[in-house]
């Protein structure tokens, strides 16, 4: 609470001393200490604490003014009037009408209302001043409200729920007397005016008072002329010392009621407030008053109890009130059991002493008593009767006469004066009835109660009081009004007994009785239970109900009760003995049958007997009995018995009587399937005969019907029905009494039909001819099969020319359905061959050309001249009426422009081709290519170019085909000649136009044989009744060259030759293919009367395929073949084409089981390299001279073998197997250490705990995650398409996720080791994560992306050599190891300073650093960049070695060699060697090698670095002291 700047309110000093002298014992020295520094903090703090706060908040009475008007909020209601407005004025009043008082203080009663709070003569000065402030219950301020009603609920016991709503604070501070005299010189004191808006109250604080020369008032006037009040001292000098005085028991503090004039009643104080001297011994000159600042004593003070009741009526409750007495009253009682007796003590000269028993009558008694409160006494006793006393005796000889107020004013021999001793102590009882006389007593006792709900409750200790808790409390102020308390709690719990739920159970099997257990009653409100009750829980209950009740007794007499209910049910249904079973009776005829059984008999558990109901159910009327026969007709009877006991259980005995027909129905009628024809999915009407089901019993026959259809249709038992397009199964299921069943089903099908008439082209009449027969195909008529056709016109007729509508109609008979479509013929004439002769070109030929359109001459512009290609001239072939219909006009002239000397082949390639100029651009193209060796990429696309037009040209010339072979020849020589390889896109081109080139001579000019040295080309007609037997193509030796082989890459000495048997193939060829016999089953029908074209080419080697991939581990071995047959699509052949291949030469047995059957696969784009495939190709088993491939389809095959990209030793022998079997042994080793590592660094809470271990953790995690995809799917997933994109994408991804955990590991370790203040970086493992797991992921999806092919790829699974390659994973690598190079540097550096106790083992730590800090760093990745030329050999061989067993010195350096991993670990190998000392080399007494380069503190500069480092194995510097051993 604020209590304006003070530490504590004089009331809890107070109470604070009444607690320690009540609860200490008298003789402890600590008893007088505590009450020494209770009156000294009382005496110092008693007006210090005094006032209210003010100030802050508060108004100013301004120094020119008298009174200042404050109006409030609310009604303040002063005794006969409410005001809403008030004067605070300098001279020390508060007025409710006037503003000036006048300066000099006058006696009351006046005219006009007003609180003299001290009404003297002030004068404002700059040192003081009067403020106000107003003050609403707002949480601000609310310590200050409670405040003021603690003041006014302690000192107005019946008004213990007031509470304020607005408060008024006027304060008086430092202000100085116009007049002043005697001690002091300012005056500081407030009045504080409080109310509800019922009720006020003028609180008064005086801190400090100067005596003025004048009278001053202080107290109240109503303004009525009768109601008012002054303060005892009032208008004469007393007044001054109204500063020590009170009327509430806190010096310096009056209390006024000013709402009622009825203010001596409720004042807690009643007594005089200057008792405690008189006027005559006051002396204004001297200060030296002697107060009584002891508070009363109480005994017999309740404790706080705690009594059962329920909320619905109030408790009685009854104690012994509490006794206060007071030391200034100079008598007291000790040694009695109660308040009310004891021996008589008397205070005097600052100590208590015992009174004498001479001349010690109930008079005298009755003095003490009346003194102290009682009415009057019941007994004098003598001779010490409660105990000698110790100390003084004071009093003798006492002679009351019974009037005196108290017994020091009886007639007594003097102080001290006696001639006794203590067994001679007087001692009273006093009279105990509740009558006390307050007149006579020397403490007031103030009583109330506080409760949150309305009780009874009064001061002689009794009341009735409601749930909760109530405060009892008993304020005694003494009449220097020195307070104490006597309060305790009545708190009434509600208490309730709750019973268990009623308890329904059955009875217990076979028996009408059962246990019943539950829950004793739930007592809430209380701790301790007495229950007695009429059943105990566990009792056996009979079949019925009970009820059980409980009683709670408690000392207060109080009993609550509560009950439930047992019901005893029985739910057992009654037992049924001897029930038949179902039984079936079989029959032929329509008889009944009679059946008899034995009746079942049925019981109760209870023993009463059971009401037994008989019953037959079934669909034709029979005769059964409950004794146990009957007839029974074909069909179901059930045979019911139901028992029913006396509680209504139910049991039932049920079998049926089956009389089964054995025959099922017949069925007559039953429609067919029937297919019905629609268009635009129309429902179609159907309707049909139903069929008749009878049964040879007689009786009707149940038929269910339905249709099953994908579409809602309406179909009706009655036979018709509107159905949608698709099958509707009609069903018609009868069943007689017996469940014999027969079907009838058939299918409504509605088809939708549709006639899609042919769509002719523009058909051109013979040259010369006015008409034209015109072929097509019949119309398609979808969803029907077989067709009934009229037309208007026939495939076949002639037409003229010009454009005739042909309509065909088809007709269904089923729904008289008709469907009609129509076409357009249309037929055009064409102009003649001719011949026409021009002045400058001399004879031009012209071809048969269509009318309407421009003819141009076959003669074309030479190569050397300026429109090289283009036309001589032009012609139109004109349209022309009828009979004509078209003829030629005359031709006009083009020139060809100037000559050229030279021309070259870049400028061929813009040059026009056709079948005028074909032979010419061919032939210069062929001697361009012999004449020139230049291979270079751009001219060979030229090249390309200029024979896709020749081919263009579609001219069949037969010496075309030679000078295009021709020029293939010498592509192919320059290529090899130059020692390099044609671009792949353009090769493919190269080899697509030899083939259309082919194609065009067979299909125009007949068989082809042309032989290059480098190409050969075998194109043939044969009948295909000659291929019956397989038709073969074999590339032989030439009987001129007898036994010389050809040299690689040439063709000389060979020959193509043609077989119609397999069997004459000779078994030394070159290459060979051979069609399969079963070729004919693959050729259209338009080949029954037309020859069979086959060509055949062979390439001396694969020039001219290459796929664009560079450093391919296989390559082709031999020539390539193709095969083709035109017009046919040979794929998924049922037997193969077979092609064979002479063996390699110099190829070992290791490469002779590498080779694959493989085929070219041109690209889907025009632009697309082509590429190497194996599906639908597998070797054959062969001798090991020759190579059988065979393949389910005809293309260009070849062999690839296996050379895994490696160059060889003069002897042949490669290294590759040797590097192949290094990095599996190494990688599995790696797995092994690497596994173990995270095993243990894992499951061992001290090791995977600090920024470091966590970074070694994800690094062996990426690693070992690179190790296993890298042995199961580099080779095993190659050839497998996405499969091997899949492991190749994600080894990709392991590499740079590794490489740049290594990056993250050395930037940790340059952070531990060389900077001089390590960073701590929030988050530092979640960014870390996210850069080295999240940054390769980015990387990977944009080269997957953009080169998606580059991991495809049939030799290996993983990135193909290439752009993709460099910028996507080396690059990234490369500039990872230059960073890791760096700090490994610097890391090293720092190191080196770390000295050693000898030379040799400074050496020894400092390689054991290196080799740990490149292992993490990854620094062996340099070997891979430095493996080229010569060297190539060796780097890859420590590549392979430094690489593949990085995973096993990681293992080896961070967890086997480490110290703190080998004691982490040394409790489990105990557990593994079964108890035994199964010990690691630990080495505890050796000196740590750690790697500290400095102890200077963590603040001080310094130019080494401060922490230890584990190379981030173990926890970061400012983790843990970490090292390397």
């Amino acid at each position: 609470m604020d209590y304006g700047g003070q530490s504590c309110p004089n009331e809890f000093i107070q109470r604070l001393c009444v607690f320690i002298e009540s609860r200490i014992m008298a003789s402890s020295p600590m008893t007088i200490l505590l009450l020494a520094v209770c009156l000294l903090v009382t005496a110092s703090n008693a007006q210090d604490d005094i006032l209210f706060p003010f100030g802050e908040g508060s108004s100013l009475v301004p120094y020119g003014y008298v009174c200042t008007k404050v109006s409030i909020p609310i009604s303040f209601p002063f005794f006969v009037q409410n005001y809403t407005s008030l004067y605070v004025c300098h001279h020390g009043v508060i007025s409710f009408s006037q503003q000036n008082v006048g300066d000099h203080a006058q006696a009351f009663p006046l005219g006009f209302p007003l609180l003299a709070v001290y009404w003297s003569h002030i004068r404002p000065t700059s040192q003081g001043n009067v403020t106000y402030r107003q003050l609403h219950r707002i949480s601000s301020d609310e310590a200050i409200f409670d405040r003021a009603e603690t003041v006014i609920r302690r000192a107005f016991g019946s008004h213990l729920q007031f509470k304020a709503s607005w408060m008024l604070i006027a304060t008086w501070f430092n202000n100085t007397l116009s007049h002043p005299r005697g001690q002091g010189t300012t005056s500081t004191f407030q009045a504080v005016l409080v109310t509800d808006g019922d009720l006020s109250f003028a609180i008064y604080n005086f801190k400090e008072l100067a005596q003025d020369l004048f009278q001053t008032q202080v107290g109240y006037d109503a303004g009525d002329g009768t109601t008012y009040y002054s303060v005892p001292g009032s208008m004469t000098d007393q007044i001054y010392s109204i500063i020590n005085a009170t009327n509430i028991g806190t010096r310096g503090r009056w209390l006024f009621r000013t709402d009622t004039q009825d203010t001596e009643h409720d004042l807690g104080i009643t007594a005089p407030l200057f008792d405690s001297y008189s006027s005559n011994d006051y002396d204004s000159s001297s200060s030296d008053i002697t107060f009584d600042t002891e508070p009363p004593t109480i005994n017999n003070c309740p404790t706080d109890v705690i009594i059962p009741g329920l909320s619905t009526r109030p408790v009685s409750y009854t104690w012994s009130p509490p006794f206060f007495s007071d030391s200034s009253a100079g008598v007291r009682l000790v040694g009695g059991s109660v308040p009310s007796e004891g021996r008589v003590e008397v205070f005097y000269d600052g100590q208590w002493g015992t009174v004498c028993d001479d001349g010690w009558y109930i008079t005298d008694a009755s003095v003490v008593c009346r003194q102290l409160g009682f009415t009057g006494a019941t007994n004098a006793w003598l001779s010490a009767h409660f105990g000698e006393g110790t100390g003084q005796i004071f009093m003798d000889d006492i002679n009351c006469d019974g009037n005196e107020k108290r017994l020091q004013d009886c007639a007594f021999g003097g102080w001290g004066d006696h001639n006794c001793y203590h067994a001679e102590d007087a001692s009273v009882t006093c009279n105990t009835d509740r009558s006390f006389n307050n007149s006579y007593r020397s403490v007031v006792v103030v009583f109330g109660c506080l409760a949150s709900v309305s009780n009874e409750c009064h001061q002689d200790g009794y009341g009735t009081f409601s749930v909760g808790d109530t405060e009892v409390m008993y304020n005694g102020t003494d009449k220097s009004g020195n307070q104490n308390f006597c309060n305790f709690t009545i708190t009434v719990k509600e208490v309730n007994l709750v019973c268990p739920l009623n308890i329904t159970l059955p009875t217990e099997a076979g028996s009408d009785t059962t246990r019943v257990n539950w829950t004793e009653p739930v007592l809430t409100g209380w701790d301790e239970t007495n229950f007695t009750s009429t059943a105990q829980s566990g009792d056996v209950f009979r079949i019925g109900s009970q009820r059980v009740t409980y009683h709670q007794r408690f000392a207060s007499s109080l009993i609550l009760t509560c009950s439930f209910e047992i019901v005893i049910v029985d739910v057992e249904p009654p037992t049924v003995k001897d029930c038949p079973s179902d039984v079936t009776l079989f029959i032929n005829s329509t008889n009944q049958i009679p059946h008899s059984w034995v009746a079942p008999v049925f019981s109760d558990n209870s023993g009463q007997s059971v009401v037994v109901v008989f019953g037959c159910l079934a669909t034709v009327s029979n005769d059964c009995h409950q004794d146990g026969y009957g007839t029974f007709s074909v069909g179901d009877t059930k045979v019911t018995y139901n028992g029913t006991d006396k509680s209504g259980n139910l049991n039932f005995c049920n079998f049926t009587v089956t009389v089964k027909d054995t025959t099922p129905p017949w069925v007559e009628q039953c429609p067919d399937d029937v297919t019905i024809p629609t268009r635009l999915a129309d429902q179609v009407g159907y309707t049909w005969v139903p069929p008749v089901f009878s049964d040879n019993s007689g009786q009707p026959v149940d038929v269910v019907f339905g249709c099953l259809a994908t579409v809602s249709n309406e179909c009706h038992q009655d036979g018709n029905g509107t159905f949608s397009v698709g099958d509707t199964e009609v069903m018609y299921n009868g069943t007689d009494r017996s469940v014999n069943q027969n079907f009838c089903n058939f299918t409504v099908t509605v088809t939708e039909v549709g006639l899609t008439c042919p769509v002719l082209e523009v058909v051109p009449a013979s040259p010369g001819e006015n008409s034209s027969s015109v072929f097509w195909k019949d119309p398609d008529v979808t969803g029907w099969d077989g067709s009934n056709f009229t037309s208007t016109a026939k495939s076949g007729d002639v037409f003229e020319i010009g454009t005739r509508n042909v309509t065909y109609d088809q007709w269904f008979g089923v729904n008289n359905l008709q469907l009609t479509c129509s076409f357009n013929v249309s037929v055009v004439g064409q102009c003649v061959n001719d011949k026409t002769n021009d002045t400058r070109h001399g004879d031009l030929s012209w071809l048969a050309t269509i009318a309407g359109t421009e003819a141009k001459s076959v003669q074309r512009c030479e190569l050397q001249t300026k429109k090289a290609g283009h036309p001589k001239a032009t012609r139109n072939c004109s349209t022309a009426a009828s009979p004509l219909y078209f003829s030629w006009e005359d031709h006009v002239g083009q020139s060809c422009g100037e000559s050229e000397d030279t021309i070259s082949v870049e400028q061929v390639v813009e040059v026009p081709v056709s079948a005028g100029n074909a032979k010419e651009v061919a032939v210069f193209l062929s001697k361009q290519t012999f004449s020139s060796s230049d291979s270079s990429d751009d001219n060979v696309e030229d090249i390309s170019t200029i024979l896709d037009n020749i081919v263009k040209a579609e001219s069949g010339d037969v010496e075309v085909t030679e000078a295009v072979i021709q020029t293939v020849a010498n592509v192919i020589t320059n290529v090899q000649e130059s020692q390099g390889t044609a671009d792949s896109t353009t090769s493919s081109a190269i080899v697509k136009s030899v083939e259309q080139q082919v194609s065009l001579t067979l299909q125009q000019g007949g068989n082809v044989s042309i032989q290059q040295e480098t190409i050969h080309v075998k194109a043939v007609s044969i009948d295909p009744q000659k291929a019956s037997n397989g038709f073969s193509f074999a590339s032989v030796q030439q009987e001129s060259a007898g036994s010389r082989s050809p040299q690689e890459g040439s063709l000389d000495g060979t020959e193509v030759k043609t077989f119609t048997n397999a069997s004459e193939v000779p078994k030394d060829v070159v290459a060979s293919i051979q069609l399969p016999a079963s070729i004919l089953d693959h050729l259209p029908p338009a080949f029954a009367n037309a020859s069979l074209k086959i060509s055949f080419i062979v390439y001396a080697d694969d020039t001219l395929f290459q796929t664009g991939v560079k450093n391919l581990t296989s390559k082709v071995a031999g020539s390539v073949v193709s095969l083709a047959v035109e017009g046919v699509e040979l794929k998924n052949l049922t037997d193969p084409v077979v092609i064979d291949f002479k063996t390699p030469t110099n190829a070992s047995e290791e490469d002779l089981d590498t080779i694959q059957c493989t085929f070219w696969e041109f690209g889907s784009e025009e632009d697309e390299a082509g590429s190497w495939s194996t599906d639908g190709c597998k070797r054959a088993d062969t001798p090991t001279d020759k190579v059988s491939c065979e393949c389910n389809h005809a293309t260009n095959f070849a062999i690839l073998m296996d050379v895994k990209g490696q160059k060889r030793t003069d002897d042949g022998l490669s290294f590759t197997p040797a590097l192949d079997l290094i990095s599996q042994i190494g990688g599995a080793l790696s797995v092994i250490a690497l596994s173990l590592t995270l095993v243990i660094y894992l499951s061992i809470r001290k090791l995977r705990t600090g920024k470091s271990r966590q970074i070694f953790i994800h690094f062996c995690f990426s690693l070992l995650l690179l190790y296993l995809v890298f042995l199961a799917g580099v080779d095993n997933a190659r050839g497998s398409g996405g499969g091997c994109v899949f492991v190749g994408a994600l080894l990709h991804y392991l590499t740079l996720t590794t490489m740049m955990w290594m990056a993250v590991e050395a930037r940790n370790m340059y952070v531990s080791t060389v900077k001089v203040f390590p960073e701590d970086t929030p988050l530092y493992m979640v960014k870390a994560g996210l850069l080295a797991w999240g940054s390769p992921f980015i990387l990977l999806i944009i080269t997957l992306s953009a080169a998606t092919d580059s991991y495809r790829n049939e030799h290996y699974c993983f990135i193909s050599p290439g752009l993709a390659m460099y910028l996507g994973l080396l690059t990234p690598i490369a500039l990872i190891l230059l960073h890791n190079v760096i700090t490994f540097i610097l890391v090293m550096r720092s190191l080196l300073k770390v000295k050693e106790a000898s030379r040799s083992e400074q050496i020894t730590k400092r390689l054991q650093n290196a080799v740990g800090i490149s292992a993490l760093m990854g620094l062996t990745w340099c070997f891979g960049f430095l493996a080229i030329e010569g060297a190539t050999f060796a780097f890859q061989l420590l590549f392979c070695l430094f690489n593949s067993l990085q995973g096993v010195l990681v293992g080896v350096m961070f967890c086997a060699r480490r110290e703190e991993v080998r004691v982490a670990i040394a409790p489990y190998l105990r557990r593994i060697c079964c108890g035994r000392e199964c010990r690691l080399p630990i080495h505890r007494d050796e000196k740590p090698t750690s790697l500290t380069t400095s102890q200077t503190a963590p603040n001080t500069m310094s130019t080494a670095p401060t922490t230890n480092l584990d190379i981030s194995v173990s926890a970061s510097p400012r983790e843990a002291e970490t090292e390397i051993r």
